[in-house]
């Protein structure tokens, strides 16, 4: 898989991916597949393979449901997820019902050797299954109360055998979880929830660095980033670049020009920068819309629980700040509220670090959160500029593309190139991208973050 190939996928793997989640995706449902143990599996098959299914059942039995019905359903519209397969795994018995949520490593080879699957997999699953109970670990020790701590879904097991990787997770729709509209800004309300979960997994980084500098090192040295990879591959950057400003109009274009084509340069520098800092955290990596599910206490959002971790890294707490704020809100709600949101973040992370004994203001403190803002203004704004163009796809966009690679399966490399071209889509999708993307220039002068 050569550098145009790999620099082609990282920018159209969302598209890829999300349309893999449409029940139109397969018509027909696989027949019910049967084995020794009594578990059946039926619904959506054919994105599961053999191995997959046996590890599902390896899970199922363990849990104690020998004697099971499996049912394999699709997960959301196009647009909803990337870097997976999702699929939701109902589990029925006479012992009771278990609700799964299954990731599923991508299929295509162009793409797993494209985007490295195995890192973001190996990711996730070091998120979960060593990360987070040591997390909790660490909380209960502190006396932090139940509601106080980090919220996260159940992982029932992850399994990372190449090409079969799958992570089985809580369905956090059954607790009445939901996602917001991606389309549009997330509510104050929904942006302080958002940022207490940020200031609660960020705090526990630097809890477990303190107490346990050795268990920090051995599984940070496990995290495997796929952005610097791509260092070299400008000239690729630059087509989309080039389709990007077709649709922006002149007075915005001075400030896009080089962005793009400068973002993995961007990225590999605050890397470098923030890799050893005494403040850099173990942080979440890809904080949009649809890595959040909230739930509501009547009318009012209550709480909120991200649910991706395929890009974790060690980076700057200001990493995950500047990303979802850019990727999450508008530009209206930026001016009103951003200082107050660094202020609120900063605020819940000296209360999170508080509860195990450690202050604030000698690990990261307001000034250091605001010249990491500062000093990562442009690579904000081309991550902004990078993950609207891809995220704000309509239906209708992500089936054509999906159309698209169906007919041209020999040249799919190709025929995503072409349809990387946002000037290519819907008119509302056109319309939604180029207010998106004047709305991040405009905040990004207003706040003095590029200049």
């Amino acid at each position: 898989c050569n550098r145009r190939d790999k620099i082609i996928c990282i920018n159209i793997l969302i598209i890829h991916q999300t349309c893999l989640n449409t029940s139109t995706y397969r018509s027909l449902h696989s027949p019910p597949s049967h084995n020794m143990d009594g578990v059946t599996f039926e619904g959506f098959l054919d994105s599961v393979t053999p191995r997959q299914r046996e590890y599902i059942e390896s899970v199922v039995v363990k849990l104690g449901h020998n004697d099971a019905k499996v049912k394999v359903e699709p997960v959301g519209k196009p647009g909803d997820n990337y870097g997976a397969d999702v699929r939701r795994i109902i589990v029925e018995s006479a012992k009771g019902n278990i609700n799964m949520v299954a990731k599923i490593a991508p299929a295509y080879e162009q793409y797993r050797q494209a985007i490295d699957i195995g890192k973001i997999f190996l990711n996730e699953s070091v998120m979960y299954t060593e990360l987070f109970p040591k997390y909790t670990e660490l909380e209960k020790e502190a006396g932090i109360p139940e509601s106080e701590r980090l919220l996260y879904a159940k992982c029932y097991g992850c399994l990372l055998e190449e090409p079969n990787e799958i992570i089985l997770l809580e369905d956090l729709k059954v607790k009445g979880f939901t996602m917001l509209d991606k389309f549009k800004s997330l509510s104050d309300e929904a942006i302080k929830l958002i940022l207490n979960s940020l200031a609660a997994l960020h705090s526990l980084s630097y809890v477990l660095r303190d107490r346990e500098p050795e268990t920090y090192n051995t599984l940070t040295e496990k995290f495997k980033t796929i952005w610097e990879t791509f260092e070299e591959c400008e000239s690729h950057y630059q087509q989309m670049e080039d389709g990007l400003l077709s649709v922006i109009t002149n007075d915005y274009k001075k400030y896009l020009v080089g962005k793009i084509t400068q973002t993995t340069k961007y990225f590999a520098q605050v890397m470098q920068e923030n890799r050893n800092l005494k403040s850099s955290v173990i942080i979440q990596g890809d904080s949009w819309t649809n890595n959040f599910m909230f739930q509501y206490k009547g009318d009012k959002l209550a709480s909120c629980c991200m649910i991706d971790y395929q890009l974790s890294c060690v980076n700057s707490p200001a990493s995950d700040l500047g990303y979802m704020i850019f990727n999450c809100t508008d530009h209206e709600m930026r001016m009103k509220h951003f200082h107050e949101w660094l202020d609120y973040y900063h605020a819940k992370l000296d209360k999170y670090l508080t509860y195990h004994g450690l202050k604030v203001d000698q690990l990261f403190t307001k000034e250091d959160l605001k010249n990491a803002m500062k000093s990562s203004g442009n690579l904000s704004l081309a991550q902004g500029v990078m993950v609207s163009s891809i995220v704000l796809r309509e239906n209708e966009d992500a089936e054509k593309t999906k159309a698209q690679m169906a007919d041209n399966e020999g040249n799919v490399m190709d025929s995503m190139v072409k349809m990387f071209n946002v000037s290519a889509l819907s008119e509302g999708t056109i319309k939604l991208f180029r207010s998106r993307l004047e709305g991040l220039v405009d905040s990004h002068l207003a706040l003095g973050l590029i200049e």
